[in-house]
């Protein structure tokens, strides 16, 4: 009942480690310890790591089943993967080294950026193992262990029922919604509220039209390049065509709670000055409250006007908080744009690879938080999009989501809405969005 695993860890000279990460710098280590030797093969993964594994049906399996059981054999099955994910993924300068990439297959991880302190690239390990969160299938010859989702998620209905009813108390009152794939089709609904009357044509936008818009995203959306000779609608600006065309007059991006963890505080909350900072065209670091100067040709500077020649016609506030930030918003024309990713991050496209993978009971517990400051803050969404974002959404979390939207619109009376595409860029390829 003895195996020995070996790995070996290669960590370049000089590197900067950080949490998570071991702290010693050879240049090849070897560790021993006594464990069940199981044979393990990977199936299913999102994105960094396994969320579907097969375990075979051998001497090690069945020994650990005379010992203690499916629920041991669950638990020293994920004590490997979770051992062999850390012992593989370290932290290094860019770009990051893996020892053996086959069985984890990490190659996603390539697409990170050089953007932790000193060029280190921060990688959250896999810290806790909750074999609850598993569920076990016996098959001929294997045991196919794979990550729950809400269908078999022990996340008590009371509970549920309670957070759809503090969602039915905000958006009762919403004219329209709708449950897109890509968040750059929030201008398609646009367009279509505009046909039916919610929001005004272009020409005959008053100030007390524009809507204050409440972006729940990992992302803002916002651009910030002057050399940006035009919008381009993609899923990386699409705020920007909000601004330029006056349907919002001020925007608050609410960053989830998760992005004050140390791996992502230093990228999302720097609050360096704009224009200090490499932003790669998306607006991530530079002040909380943002600027968004106007001018009578559409055009948007960032923090100053684009050009002393041409008038500004309105200023946009753009601010960066999190939920507990959020202002009092009674008797505000307010436009609900709530991106999946919010929720939990899978770290694509997304700066230092920052990711958070939530369990169903955190996802309803982040639902739980949004719709209770929402209805303290007096917010009446007249507009209500989510956007499933996939890539972007861990895939294991996307059903839930969508299931609870489909629950809010079932609750609130609301079908959803069905825009008609407007033309655009509206693939929503992930490609097209620099991130955050």
């Amino acid at each position: 009942m003895t195996r020995y695993i070996l790995t070996w860890l290669t960590v370049a000279a000089g590197a900067t480690l950080v949490p998570g990460c071991s702290t010693s710098r050879p240049t090849a280590q070897e560790t021993v310890q006594e464990v069940h030797q199981l044979a393990l093969s990977y199936t299913a993964y999102t994105y960094f790591r396994p969320s579907e594994m097969l375990i075979r049906k051998d001497e090690a399996a069945e020994a650990i089943l005379r010992e203690g059981g499916r629920s041991l054999l669950v638990s020293e099955a994920l004590v490997q993967a979770r051992n062999g994910y850390n012992s593989r993924a370290f932290c290094d300068v860019w770009p990051p080294r893996f020892a053996d990439l086959a069985p984890l297959e990490l190659s996603a991880l390539c697409d990170c950026k050089d953007f932790g302190p000193n060029g280190s690239v921060l990688l959250s390990p896999w810290a806790h193992v909750d074999a609850a969160g598993w569920s076990l299938f016996e098959e001929d010859d294997v045991f196919r262990l794979e990550r729950k989702t809400l269908v078999d998620a022990e996340v008590p209905p009371e509970r549920i029922e309670s957070i759809l009813k503090g969602a039915d108390r905000v958006l009762r009152q919403t004219r329209l919604m709708d449950i897109m794939r890509h968040n750059n089709q929030v201008l398609d609904v646009v367009a279509s509220a505009t046909e039916i009357g919610i929001i005004a044509p272009a020409e005959d936008l008053r100030d007390e039209d524009r809507f204050v818009l409440l972006h729940f995203d990992t992302h803002s959306d916002l651009y910030v390049d002057e050399d940006l000779s035009e919008n381009t609608e993609g899923i990386g600006d699409y705020v920007n065509v909000l601004v330029s065309k006056g349907i919002v007059d001020e925007v608050f991006w609410v960053l989830p709670d998760w992005s004050r963890r140390p791996e992502a505080e230093h990228i999302l909350w720097s609050d360096e000055p704009l224009g200090e900072v490499d932003v790669d065209t998306a607006y991530t670091n530079g002040p909380r409250l943002l600027e968004l100067y106007v001018d009578e040709k559409g055009d948007i500077g960032f923090g100053e006007p684009v050009s002393d020649d041409v008038p500004v016609r309105r200023i946009v506030k753009y601010h960066r908080i999190t939920i507990s930030e959020l202002p009092p918003l009674r008797g505000e024309r307010t436009f609900l744009d709530f991106d999946a990713d919010y929720i939990g991050n899978s770290g694509f496209g997304t700066d230092g690879c920052i990711n958070f993978n939530p369990t169903p009971s955190q996802i309803y517990g982040s639902f739980e938080a949004v719709f209770r400051k929402l209805e303290a803050a007096g917010a009446e969404p007249e507009i209500a999009t989510l956007s499933i974002s996939p890539g972007y959404t861990p895939d294991e979390s996307i059903p839930i989501i969508q299931a609870f939207f489909q629950d809010v619109m079932e609750q609130t009376g609301h079908p959803d809405h069905r825009p008609r595409p407007r033309g655009g860029n509206r693939s929503g390829d992930p490609g097209d969005r620099s991130a955050p």
